[in-house]
């Protein structure tokens, strides 16, 4: 999928519409002391330092599996950690911790004019997408009583989307 011009600006307006919605709806903090991860993301055993640390759920060799080029280090936007490319605008990676209230919320509504919800089997204890159009989808899932948002997304050039998604969980899951 390629994003230009008029169709870059409406993934930035869908984004910052979505994100402005996730902190009215209650999304939960990124933990105290915000984001201090290494180049990893992870302490040297390995584990994730703080796992309320969305940034410390994803390497950078994962992060750059995900977009197919390198990527940079994880950094906090908001109360999500989002990976880019060291190529400039994109693609991207942004994971993001949710509360119980925000994810029950989301997941029994009736979704909005033009974005549609379906479930996606094998991902945690339960996981559904809302695919928003030409802005991609949004992959929710929960494990146990923590939940998650997880995004892959591109400004310019294809990206695997969904599927790329489904990855990030399964990785996020390996360090739960």
């Amino acid at each position: 999928m390629m994003f230009k011009g008029a169709r870059f600006v409406g993934v930035a307006v869908i984004g910052t519409v979505g994100l402005l919605l996730l902190a009215a709806c209650g999304s939960s903090s990124s933990g105290p002391g915000g984001s201090s991860t290494d180049s990893s993301g992870t302490s040297s055993g390995g584990t994730p330092r703080n796992p309320a640390d969305p940034c410390s759920l994803l390497t950078i060799d994962q992060a750059s599996e995900i977009i197919g080029e390198p990527a940079e280090r994880g950094h906090l936007v908001g109360q999500e950690c989002l990976w880019g490319s060291t190529k400039g605008q994109g693609p991207f990676v942004r994971i993001g911790l949710v509360s119980k209230a925000t994810y029950d919320g989301l997941a029994g509504r009736v979704p909005p004019p033009g974005v549609t919800q379906a479930p996606v089997p094998g991902i945690g204890d339960d996981a559904f997408a809302a695919d928003i159009g030409q802005g991609g989808h949004l992959l929710y899932f929960r494990k146990g009583d923590q939940y998650f948002k997880v995004d892959a997304f591109a400004v310019r050039g294809p990206l695997k989307d969904l599927e790329a998604e489904k990855q990030i969980a399964q990785y996020i899951l390996q360090r739960l």
